[in-house]
């Protein structure tokens, strides 16, 4: 996916303005960039048409699936639902966010520089 989020600035995909983004880490370009991850992570959910026990072992992936895996709830319901909202959570908190903050190329170093030149 092209660049679209900061213009014509050099780089070359979303990803390089995400990882651009992710890296300063705050405002509302931050809080947009979540929300658009989180699209991705949804649609990309639903178009691999996930089988039931493949959406539980997700979600027992998650820190909702593993309180209730060690919690009281467990006792009550003896299996687990899918909650699609925890494991896009995940997906993006444990796995994206970060590699988006360690990610680098030569055109987000550049437009960093820049960045930080123009203050």
């Amino acid at each position: 996916m092209e660049a679209e989020i900061f213009g014509d600035t050099g780089l070359k995909s979303l990803w390089e303005e995400i990882c651009i983004i992710v890296d300063e880490g705050e405002g509302d370009e931050y809080e947009s960039c979540l929300d658009t991850l989180d699209e991705f992570i949804r649609e990309a959910l639903d178009q691999i048409k996930l089988l039931d026990w493949q959406k539980s072992s997700l979600w027992l992936m998650t820190s909702e699936g593993i309180d209730w895996t060690f919690g009281s709830e467990r006792m009550v319901e003896n299996y687990c639902t899918w909650c699609q909202a925890d494991v896009v959570r995940m997906i993006r908190d444990d796995y994206l966010v970060p590699t988006a903050m360690n990610w680098t190329n030569s055109r987000i170093r550049r437009y960093s520089e820049i960045r930080y030149e123009m203050g």
